[in-house]
């Protein structure tokens, strides 16, 4: 799930970074806009697997894959940062 979510990224990332140069996009290498959009994924993945477990009052082993993918995500987001 986290390699087809960064492989997402990075194909979003070349096409918006080539097609536009406007904006927010303006100026931001490949890598800068994907761990942008990986940081976006990372918080609402995690935001969602939290809020799954408070609803529920008790940790599902959903909510727990989705808070560790949302991590990893956040991680990758950092990564992705170093390296533009």
């Amino acid at each position: 799930m986290i390699a087809v979510l960064s492989i997402a990224d990075l194909i979003l990332a070349f096409s918006f970074g080539m097609y536009f140069h406007v904006g927010y996009f303006a100026d931001k290498t490949i890598f800068r806009i994907a761990s942008d959009l990986a940081f976006i994924e990372g918080a609402l993945v995690f935001c969602a697997g939290a809020f799954l477990a408070f609803l529920r009052a008790s940790v599902s082993a959903i909510s727990v894959i989705l808070m560790i993918t949302g991590g990893a995500m956040l991680g990758l987001s950092v990564l992705f940062g170093a390296m533009g």
